[in-house]
């Protein structure tokens, strides 16, 4: 209960940042987004001593610092002139983020990995590429955020894999649906950030899907039998 009150509570401060955000008060919004941040880090803690299996709840709360030190640079981009290299330190935050929850995942359920390869191959030259060639960037940044978005889009995969092979383990079907929220969130994160496609709902939505999709796998540490 402790677990999902925090993650009310966090859903509010993102809420009202979102709010702040609009108004164009940046700094009260990056000071909002790290109390909804640091929620959801504190709720990976106290999860963790829920979760059986250490090791894998380790590297989820791993994840979740690297999501928190990600929200931090994405905000704070705001309040300098140069945002570009900024964006891209919390960039590389949110993939190390996905690393971690990969690297959780291991040892993946024999048959799962290829399948989730698979699915991810299948929508890295489908609906990833479509998005990446929505944007305006040199082709480095293009190939990393082929990489970014392949990242999630495999745990998404990986965990509903698991799952199916292993249904009794309902914190992996917990993670995976936060996953989802999560790899939609990126989607729209880089549309939103470079594409002339962007539309006035997709920040919101990003924010929102994000925040769902992060406490979601905080609470799958609860379910997870490992």
């Amino acid at each position: 209960m402790l677990v999902i009150g925090l993650g009310v509570i966090g859903v509010l401060f993102q809420l009202v940042f979102i709010l702040v955000e609009k108004k164009e008060e940046m700094k009260k919004a990056l000071l909002l987004k790290m109390i909804a941040a640091s929620v959801f880090v504190v709720a990976g803690f106290i999860s963790m001593k829920e979760c059986p299996d250490k090791r894998f709840a380790s590297f989820i709360v791993l994840g979740l610092i690297f999501g928190w030190i990600g929200d931090f640079f994405m905000n704070y981009r705001f309040l300098v002139k140069k945002q570009k290299p900024v964006f891209l330190l919390g960039a590389v935050s949110f993939l190390t983020n996905h690393i971690f929850y990969i690297v959780a995942l291991t040892p993946f359920v024999k048959g799962t990995f290829l399948k989730a390869i698979l699915v991810t191959g299948v929508a890295l030259v489908t609906i990833t590429h479509w998005i990446v060639k929505q944007t305006d960037v040199k082709m480095g940044l293009k190939i990393f955020g082929h990489v970014y978005l392949s990242a999630l889009t495999f745990i998404t995969a990986e965990t509903l894999f698991m799952f199916l092979a292993k249904t009794d383990n309902i914190g992996i079907l917990i993670m995976c649906i936060g996953a989802a929220l999560f790899t939609v969130s990126d989607y729209i994160l880089i549309l939103n950030s470079f594409s002339s496609k962007k539309k006035k709902w997709m920040r919101p939505a990003n924010l929102l899907f994000y925040y769902f999709g992060q406490i979601i796998i905080v609470c799958s540490l609860m379910y997870y039998v490992g």
